[in-house]
């Protein structure tokens, strides 16, 4: 029961994940807190938006996106030129949206600047403590987490924007193909966002949720998930203090640890056939040496 149960809440989390073409863990790993929080932090893709917040490279990533659409598709003539004229209509949007915000996306930047002056500050800081340098450390650490959590706030919703722009550029091209062309569904582009460690979280969740429901390598697939959320406690150490609980991922592991002990895939599980399995594969009999030496 413990194995299915933990074996669907990963399967569940996986698959949330994979039907999701958006998904990314850059949102939890930037709220992480304590010793590791930078390595977290250091993981995350455009981290502070400075690709997803340039028109220029926004404007070659379409223009690039188009053209692979295209052949995706297999658009002929005519639909290369309504594709181009979208194109076009979508770059005067989002040269509109820019001029809009150019300044305050520009005071954004040199704040960001700042930011990055005040961490390599604060660790110059910590490698020369001592006198007053060892007290401003504290306050130091203290401005450069409310300065992080306020510069995500207002970039928000800028990304949050362009974002949807990126959606609605995919949608009109894929409205622009014919029910044959769209047989391969919604050709996706690429999200300057997109981390590895998405890929990795999306397919080892789903996984492990897969293989302790069927009880096949169940220690495998445990420590599997004990690695992941032990990843995930990691970024907010309990002896931290505005860290956010990790108790149910705590009690989680805990479980897992014991799935693992005990070997759980064995008890309706497919895990229950491989021994017999191995034995015929590598020759070997399932007699007990008592009965083989009988029958000798």
């Amino acid at each position: 029961m413990l194995r299915l149960c933990i074996g669907w809440h990963f399967f569940k989390e996986g698959a949330k994940k994979l039907n999701d073409p958006q998904f990314s863990s850059s949102s939890f790993l930037l709220q992480a807190k304590g010793p590791l929080a930078e390595f977290f932090k250091g993981k995350v893709a455009d981290r502070d938006g400075a690709e997803r917040l340039n028109q220029e490279q926004i404007e070659q990533r379409w223009d690039h996106y188009r053209n692979q659409a295209a052949d995706h598709y297999g658009f002929d003539d005519r639909q290369r030129k309504k594709a181009e004229a979208i194109f076009k209509t979508r770059k005067k949007q989002l040269a509109w949206y820019f001029d809009q915000n150019r300044e305050d996306i520009d005071v954004y930047f040199k704040e960001v600047a700042r930011l990055a002056a005040a961490k390599h500050d604060e660790q110059t800081s910590q490698s020369k403590l001592g006198g007053l340098r060892e007290s401003r450390v504290p306050f130091q650490k203290s401005w450069i987490d409310d300065k992080e959590r306020e510069l995500r706030g207002t970039a928000a919703p800028w990304l949050n924007a362009l974002s949807q722009l990126d959606q609605d550029f995919q949608l009109e091209l894929y409205n622009l193909a014919t029910p044959e062309q769209r047989a391969g569904g919604v050709f996706a582009m690429e999200n300057p966002a997109k981390m590895p460690i998405d890929t990795v979280v999306t397919y080892l969740t789903f996984s492990v949720g897969v293989l302790l429901i069927l009880g096949l390598f169940t220690r495998v697939a445990a420590l599997g998930g004990v690695g992941f959320l032990a990843m995930v406690i990691a970024t907010q150490p309990p002896w931290i203090a505005d860290a956010a609980p990790t108790y149910n991922q705590f009690v989680e592991l805990a479980a897992l640890l014991v799935l693992a002990a005990v070997g759980a895939g064995r008890y309706a599980g497919l895990d229950f056939f491989i021994p017999s399995f191995c034995c015929r594969c590598c020759g070997r009999s399932t007699q007990s040496p008592q009965t083989q030496e009988t029958n000798a």
